[in-house]
C-alpha cells in the first residue's frame, strides 16, 4: 500500500462512514426494513389498493440489500422478503392446501433471493462498490473495479445503477411469471406493475411493453429514491438521474392519456349478459350443492333475466355462464352415463336440451364452463368391485349457437394449476409425485388433460337479424331489410387470463393490421378461496384488456364478475360472495397493438441484457483472478 494512502480513505461510503447505517448490521434493524417493504408492497395491491405506495415500498428493501455485506447474505434476506410477500398476499390457498401454501411461498421467495444477488454482482448494487478513495480497485474485494468507483461516483453512474436494477428486476420478475421447476408453470401473480391498475393513464404503456413497463417504471422510482438515501439525502448527485425518471413517468402518462381520449377506433360491440352463481368450493371439488341445484339455478337465473330485458326490448347476444359449472356435455359422456345410471343419464340431457331451449327461444348464444370426459376405462376398487373413469378429462368451455344447436367449436383449457387440476412430477419424479399424493384430496383419475397449444379456438359470434332503420354501410349487405352483425371472441379460462403470452397470442392474426378477435371471454371459478384473492385476480386480469385493446367480460363463480372496457376501466361488477346477473353492450376497439403483434419484447429485451451483463461480470471476474494467480506461483 503506497505511504500517502491512509486506511481511512477506505470506508466505505454509506456504511462505516454514517453511524447511521449500523441501523442495517443489526438483526432487528434488517427485519424492519424486510417487514416494512412487505406491508408496504401488500398496501400497494388489491383488495387494498393504495397504489402510491409503490413508488417507495422496494425502497427499505434495496436499502438493506445495498448495505449487507455479502451475497449469502443478501441472499437469505431476499428470500425472506419474498416468502413473507406471498405469504401475506396468498395466505387464502390455506383453504386448498396448508403444505402447499407452504411450499409455494417457501419456493417462490427464492427469486427474490436471486434479485438480491443479481442486483449486488451485476449492477454494483452494494456498498462495498461505493469506496471514495481514488485507489479503491486496490480493496481486498476482488469484485471491486474502477469502473464500480467511476459509475458509482458520477450522475452517469447513479443513472445507470437506477436503469440497471430497474432491468434486472423486471427481467426476474418475468422469469418467476414464466418458468418455474415445472416447467413454463411460472406464476404472474403480484407482479409489481399490476398495483397501478387504478392509475390508467400509466398503464396504457402495456400495449407496448405489457405489465413489465409499469413494473420498470416503478422500480426506477423506488432506486432513485433509495440512492437519494444512500447519498445522505444530497439532491445535488441524483438530480440528472431524477428528471431522467421524471420524464419517463411524464412521457408514459402522456402517451396513456392519448390512448384513453382516442375514439376514433371504437365501435358498438355485442350485449352480453354475466351469470355469476355462487357456491363455494373446497379442496375435495364440492361445490356446497349438487350438480342439479346448480343446473337448475343457471337454467332458471338465466332464463328469467333474459325474459325481463326482453320486455324491455333489450336483445342479447351472448349469456356466459362460468367455469366448470356443467358436468359433461360432450355426447360420449352423455351417451355412457346414460348406459351406465339411466336416472344420471336423463338429468343430464334434460340440462343438455334445457340450454339448447335458453339459446332457441331467446335467439342468443350461449357459453358455459364445464368438463369433458371420453375414453372410460374399468378401473377395480379397493373393496373388489371396479369402477369407470373418463382417462381423457379436461375443463373445457361449451358453446351452443343462437339456434340451439350443440357448436363443435369448443376450447379446452391449456394451462393447467398444478396441485389443482394437475399433480406434477408423476413421469419425471415418481417418488416425488407419490409423496405429493398423499397431500392431494384426488384420486390418480382426477388429474386434467391440457389442451392443444395451438388450439386457441375464436368462437363466432353472431347477432340474429333484426329490423334495421340504418342503410347498411361498409358494404354489408341487406337481408330482408336487415343488416347482420358478427364478432370473434377468445375465451381463456380462470387463471389464464393472467398469462399475457397465451392471451396475445389468441389475438394475433396474421393479417396486417387486424387482430383475430374482438371481445376476451374468461370464464373463472374462484370458489376455492377467501374474498380477498378475487379482487387481486381482477386487478390482474385487466391487463389483457390494455395489453391487446380488447373488452373483456368475466363470468366467475362467487365473484368478482365484471366488464372491462380496452383501457382497463371496470364496470358492472357483481361483487364476490353473491349470486346474480350484469348486462352491458361492450365496445370493440380496432386497434392492433405492438403487444398483441410481439408479445412480451420488453421483458425479453430486460431479460438478455440481465444475461449479458451477468456474463460479462463472470469473464471480467474470472480474468482478474487469474494474473493474481500466476504472480502468487512467481
Amino acid at each position: 500500500m503506497p505511504a500517502d494512502v491512509s486506511p481511512s480513505k477506505f470506508k466505505r461510503a454509506g456504511v462505516d462512514s454514517a453511524p447511521a447505517v449500523r441501523f442495517f448490521h443489526t438483526w432487528i434493524g434488517r427485519i424492519l426494513l424486510v417487514l416494512l417493504s412487505v406491508l408496504l408492497l401488500t398496501l400497494s395491491f388489491a383488495p387494498l389498493n393504495v397504489w402510491p405506495l409503490a413508488y417507495v415500498a422496494c425502497v427499505p428493501w434495496l436499502l438493506l440489500i445495498y448495505h449487507l455485506r455479502g451475497n449469502l447474505t443478501a441472499f437469505l434476506y431476499g428470500w425472506l422478503t419474498g416468502a413473507l410477500l406471498f405469504l401475506a398476499n396468498m395466505y387464502w390457498l390455506w383453504k386448498v392446501t396448508v403444505p402447499g401454501l407452504f411450499g409455494l411461498v417457501i419456493y417462490l421467495g427464492l427469486y427474490f433471493g436471486i434479485l438480491a444477488v443479481l442486483l449486488r454482482w451485476v449492477v454494483g448494487w452494494r456498498a462495498r462498490a461505493v469506496a471514495v478513495a481514488p485507489a479503491a480497485n486496490q480493496s481486498r474485494d476482488p469484485s471491486v473495479t474502477p469502473q464500480d468507483v467511476s459509475r458509482a461516483t458520477t450522475a452517469t453512474g447513479t443513472l445507470a445503477r437506477v436503469v440497471g436494477v430497474a432491468v434486472v428486476f423486471t427481467a426476474v420478475e418475468w422469469l418467476r411469471g414464466h418458468y418455474s421447476v415445472l416447467g413454463n408453470e411460472g406464476l404472474p401473480w403480484l407482479y409489481l406493475g399490476h398495483s397501478q391498475s387504478l392509475f390508467l393513464s400509466i398503464c396504457q404503456i402495456a400495449d407496448i411493453t405489457g405489465v413489465a413497463g409499469i413494473t420498470f417504471l416503478l422500480v426506477m422510482v423506488n432506486a432513485w429514491a433509495a440512492s437519494f438515501v444512500i447519498n445522505g439525502l444530497r439532491l445535488r448527485p441524483v438530480l440528472p438521474t431524477a428528471v431522467v425518471v421524471l420524464l419517463a413517468l411524464c412521457a408514459a402518462a402522456l402517451y396513456g392519456r392519448q390512448r384513453m381520449l382516442d375514439k376514433s377506433s371504437l365501435s358498438t360491440g355485442p350485449t352480453v349478459l354475466l351469470v355469476q352463481a355462487n357456491f363455494p368450493q373446497d379442496n375435495s371439488g364440492a361445490k356446497g350443492a349438487t350438480q342439479r341445484q346448480i343446473d337448475r339455478f343457471h337454467i332458471q337465473t338465466t332464463t328469467d333475466a333474459l325474459a325481463r330485458l326482453n320486455a324491455a326490448n333489450q336483445r342479447v347476444d351472448l349469456v356466459v355462464w362460468s367455469e366448470t359449472m356443467m358436468d359433461a356435455l360432450n355426447r360420449e359422456a352423455r351417451d355412457f352415463i346414460w348406459n351406465l345410471n339411466q336416472k344420471k343419464g336423463q338429468e343430464l340431457q334434460d340440462t343438455f336440451d334445457a340450454i339448447g331451449k335458453i339459446a332457441a327461444t331467446f335467439r342468443v348464444n350461449l357459453l358455459t364452463g364445464g368438463v369433458r370426459m371420453t375414453d372410460w376405462r374399468e378401473k377395480p376398487d379397493a373393496d373388489g368391485s371396479t369402477f369407470f373413469y373418463a382417462a381423457d378429462r379436461r375443463n373445457v368451455a361449451y358453446y351452443f349457437s343462437n339456434i340451439g344447436f350443440f357448436s363443435d367449436d369448443r376450447y379446452d383449457k391449456i394451462k393447467l394449476v398444478p396441485f389443482g387440476e394437475f399433480m406434477p412430477f408423476q413421469h419425471t419424479i415418481p417418488p416425488l409425485y407419490r409423496l405429493m399424493m398423499t397431500f392431494n384430496p384426488y384420486s390418480d383419475e382426477y388429474t386434467l388433460t391440457r389442451g392443444d397449444n395451438d388450439a386457441l379456438t375464436r368462437f363466432p359470434l353472431e347477432r340474429m337479424p333484426q329490423p334495421s332503420t340504418i342503410p347498411a354501410t361498409s358494404g354489408q349487405p341487406i337481408q330482408n331489410g336487415v343488416v347482420p352483425r358478427t364478432w370473434q371472441f377468445v375465451t381463456p379460462i380462470c387463471f389464464e387470463d393472467l398469462d399475457a403470452t397465451l392471451v396475445a397470442r389468441m389475438f394475433r392474426s396474421t393479417e396486417t393490421g387486424k387482430k383475430s378477435a374482438d371481445l376476451l371471454v374468461n370464464i373463472t371459478n374462484d370458489g376455492w378461496f377467501g374474498s380477498t384473492q378475487p379482487p387481486a385476480h381482477l386487478q390482474a386480469a385487466i391487463f389483457r384488456s390494455i395489453e391487446n385493446r380488447v373488452p373483456t367480460a368475466r363470468s366467475v363463480n362467487t365473484g368478482i364478475s365484471a366488464f372491462v372496457d380496452s383501457c382497463g376501466r371496470v364496470i358492472e361488477t357483481i361483487p364476490p360472495g353473491i349470486e346474480g346477473t350484469s348486462v352491458a353492450t361492450v365496445t370493440v376497439d380496432d386497434r392492433h397493438t405492438f403487444f398483441t403483434r410481439f408479445g412480451e419484447m420488453f421483458s425479453h429485451v430486460c431479460a438478455a441484457i440481465t444475461s449479458i451483463l451477468l456474463i460479462g461480470r463472470a469473464i471480467g471476474l474470472a480474468m482478474r483472478k487469474r494474473p493474481i494467480a500466476q504472480s502468487s506461483k512467481l
